[in-house]
């Protein structure tokens, strides 16, 4: 029932290329493809804004914002870590114009692939090894011992204050400690898929066989967990608000629910008017607007400001509405 400006595709250039993460500027304003292009979309037009000319496609790579949303890092497997500068004008649709790129760390065989606490400290993946690089300084290294030796570079999650990292493994979920560089505990899930932590570093969340699991840090016991239909073809995918009081959660493939966190209520479940194939999902840090990524680099919008709007007509607002 939701009108058209409640959901929308962006303008984006073909491709047979299947897409990786997506990751959302600071400020909302921008969204950001980092594998196997690098690709730039403007949230104000819905459109495509730019294509990254120079890394190599068949490289593992990783790309993100920097906090004043006007700078991406891009980490290159084998080469190094740049950082690349971009403006545009106010108006929508306006052309990209980019700085020269400068290498920040080069013939590196590892990968940054995160910025924790506040973005002064960098997340660094190499093969059976995760480091954390405090003010981007190699030789500040923190770095986890006894990892598998077959860790894949997006299988883990670190918490955004630092200090834990959170690995599914076959028979739970393993949490290894930064400030020992050993494993702590391992927390009793089935067959976990991936892993996430809350924005403010008190909450885990897990896709497990049946649906997602959570736990809360500070004591690593179990609170809220919820069914889902997922698979190896629609794994779980999660996604939270800045101030931790949203996520949204696959349900089934191209079915997203927003919930209430951490009570992990529901609030309204998101069936888009097409079936697409879903990678990724990204969050607006205000929970305003919930970005999907497609196959081919499709990229769509649920306003869910719009999409309450109607809602509220109904008396179904989800603050107010029946539970």
């Amino acid at each position: 029932m939701a009108p058209d400006q409640a959901f929308r595709e962006f303008a984006s250039s073909p491709s047979e290329l299947a897409p990786n993460r997506l990751a959302h500027s600071p400020d909302g304003r921008w969204l950001l493809v980092c594998y196997p292009e690098i690709r730039l979309y403007d949230t104000e037009a819905g459109a495509e804004a730019a294509v990254l000319e120079g890394p190599p496609l068949g490289l593992n790579k990783q790309a993100m914002f920097d906090s004043r949303s006007s700078e991406i890092l891009y980490s290159v497997q084998g080469r190094g870590t740049y950082s690349r500068p971009f403006h545009s004008s106010a108006k929508p649709s306006a052309a990209i114009e980019w700085d020269p790129e400068k290498l920040l760390v080069g013939n590196d065989a590892g990968l940054i692939l995160g910025q924790v606490q506040s973005g002064e400290t960098w997340v660094r993946y190499a093969p059976g090894a995760l480091e954390l690089w405090v003010n981007h300084d190699p030789h500040q290294c923190r770095k986890l011992s006894g990892l598998p030796a077959a860790l894949p570079f997006d299988a883990f999650a670190v918490s955004p204050d630092g200090r834990w990292a959170a690995i599914p493994l076959s028979g739970g979920v393993a949490i290894w400690d930064f400030s020992t560089g050993q494993a702590l505990t391992n927390l009793v899930a089935r067959n976990p898929g991936r892993v996430w932590f809350s924005p403010d570093s008190q909450w885990l969340v897990a896709s497990v066989e049946q649906g997602y699991a959570s736990w809360q840090t500070r004591s690593w016991r179990p609170t809220a967990a919820w069914q889902a239909h997922l698979d190896s073809g629609d794994p779980g995918e999660v996604a939270f608000s800045d101030d931790s009081r949203f996520l949204v959660a696959r349900q089934e493939r191209h079915i997203f629910r927003l919930l209430s966190f951490p009570a992990c209520r529901e609030l309204v479940t998101l069936k888009p008017p097409l079936v697409v194939p879903v990678r990724s999902a990204c969050l607006s840090g205000d929970a305003s607007r919930l970005w999907l990524l497609g196959a081919g680099y499709r990229v769509f919008e649920w306003n869910l400001t719009e999409l309450r709007k109607e809602l509220v007509k109904l008396g179904l607002d989800w603050q107010t509405g029946p539970d």
